[in-house]
């Protein structure tokens, strides 16, 4: 297999940063397919309760530059599934799932992950790899987008997508 792309990179260090939650069952650098229910238990069931987070890239934005550099903005999805069950309050639990997720990148230190910091819409470039505001419309650091019932493979379950701009260094045009 070829090294892996900054993208992939990317996408494995968010991977690792959200598994270092406190509650979080099993999580994927990129989106699964179940073609059964017994597929489906292998992917995101532990402790007989649906635990199971997804990251995956939704875009990118590029810029050129007049001084020959390439920005590129990539906003990562976070999806997460959390079983549904009324009378263990599992509401509450996936609410606090969620914030957990989201304080994990809310760090000026972000990671310890190869990417450094938050870019403030107003602040200079800060590192190698940077989670920015200034490409998503000035609004900063993670956005819980949306949160929902849904069914999957016949579990009900809390269903929620996290999204995260992420910059990575600029580079040259390419000849």
């Amino acid at each position: 297999m070829a090294s892996e792309t900054r993208l992939q990179m990317i996408i494995s260090a968010v991977a690792t940063a959200v598994r270092g939650v406190t509650g979080i069952g099993q999580v994927h650098n990129y989106l699964r397919w179940a073609i059964s229910d017994a597929n489906f238990e292998t992917l995101g069931v532990s402790g007989n309760v649906v635990n199971l987070w997804q990251i995956t890239r939704l875009n990118t934005e590029e810029r050129w530059l007049t001084t020959g550099q390439v920005w590129r903005t990539h906003t990562i999805a976070i999806y997460g599934a959390y079983g549904l069950m009324d009378s263990d309050a599992t509401e509450r639990t996936f609410q606090a799932l969620v914030e957990r997720v989201a304080n994990r990148f809310r760090s000026r230190t972000m990671w310890g992950l190869g990417i450094d910091s938050i870019v403030e819409s107003t602040a200079p470039y800060m590192g190698a790899l940077a989670a920015t505001s200034e490409l998503l419309g000035a609004r900063g650091g993670i956005q819980v987008e949306n949160i929902e019932h849904r069914n999957l493979h016949s579990k009900l379950v809390h269903w929620c997508q996290l999204n995260l701009g992420v910059q990575e260094t600029p580079e040259g045009l390419a000849d």
